[in-house]
């Protein structure tokens, strides 16, 4: 009983993690740049989600950028039994990277998270710093990073992991989001784009991941069925092409089973994400040797 009430519990909290990165980044299907054509009248939702599409395709191309997010969410888990947990989690994200086509290619990732469940509260800090020889990582802002240094097809790794992630991550959600998207031409010429999703759609765009992750599971009849999902996005690209910021409020219900238990998980997710300055240089300061020392391995426990 208990391994069916944790598979439950598990499959639930992968299905809200891809949820998660979905609303965060898009489904991540690379397509082509839209040709230019001639002035034509085209539907809003069209012309919504061409805006934001090409202004992705903009900061994308770039050697660097930088961009922050945060995420304030409120789960709910309800058992078979009526049992109840609630948990609040807020999560902030800063990402830095330069020279992705360069030898000065740095990657800076620094994460806070905050997590409050049955009164308890955990925080979590972690910061990661890459070059093309060297990773850097420490919890603390006062601790001394720890390095460890990698050869050049390791490099080579993750420089093109860094570039494509980059690319995915920032593809925009899919057009069927855009289908009824107001779009506002603001005084400082940058344009508002509103969209709303409703369960019609936002199921469709969630059935690949919710499927690929039942699959794993599928020797024990897992299921999954989505009840609730609606939400809006309210997208910024400024007067210069680039994305500006992307706002994100979303309330989700799924039902999942496992050989006949069952729990029913609530989410309500707000997010934000802020391209800071696109187009403008990055700086990505890597540590001295003074703030540093090495990893050792005979301290790690296999």
């Amino acid at each position: 009983m208990f391994k069916k009430v944790m598979s439950v519990l598990l499959i639930a909290a992968l299905i809200l993690t891809s949820v998660f990165a979905f609303a965060a980044c898009g489904d991540g299907k690379k397509s082509d740049s839209p040709k230019a054509t001639e002035k034509a009248e085209v539907p809003a939702s069209e012309a919504a989600y061409t805006s934001y599409k090409n202004a992705l395709e903009k900061v994308i191309k770039l050697d660097n950028f930088h961009i922050r997010a945060n995420s304030d969410s409120t789960t709910t888990v309800t058992e078979d039994n009526g049992t109840e947990t609630v948990t609040k989690s807020l999560m902030n994200m800063e990402y830095c990277v330069t020279g992705i086509n360069s030898d000065d290619f740095a990657l800076k990732m620094i994460m806070l998270a905050e997590n409050e469940a049955e009164g308890e509260k955990q925080t979590m800090r972690s910061e990661a710093i890459y070059t093309k020889d060297r990773m850097y990582s420490r919890q603390s802002e006062t601790d001394k990073y720890m390095y460890l240094d990698y050869g050049p097809e390791a490099s080579s790794q993750i420089i093109d992991s860094v570039d494509d992630e980059a690319y995915d991550s920032m593809q925009p959600v899919s057009e069927k989001i855009f289908k009824d998207a107001k779009v506002t031409d603001n005084a400082d010429g940058s344009k508002t784009i509103e969209c709303v999703i409703d369960k019609e759609g936002g199921s469709e765009l969630l059935a690949n991941e919710i499927s690929t992750i039942l699959d794993n599971y599928e020797d024990m009849g897992a299921e999954a069925e989505i009840t609730k999902i609606e939400g809006k996005y309210i997208i910024v690209v400024s007067a210069d092409g680039y994305p500006a910021k992307v706002d994100g409020d979303f309330n989700l219900e799924i039902t999942v089973s496992v050989q006949g238990i069952s729990a029913s998980v609530k989410v309500d997710l707000i997010l934000k994400i802020e391209f800071v300055d696109p187009g403008k240089p990055v700086t990505v300061n890597i540590p001295s040797e003074e703030e540093c020392e090495a990893y050792d391995y005979s301290e790690t426990d296999y």
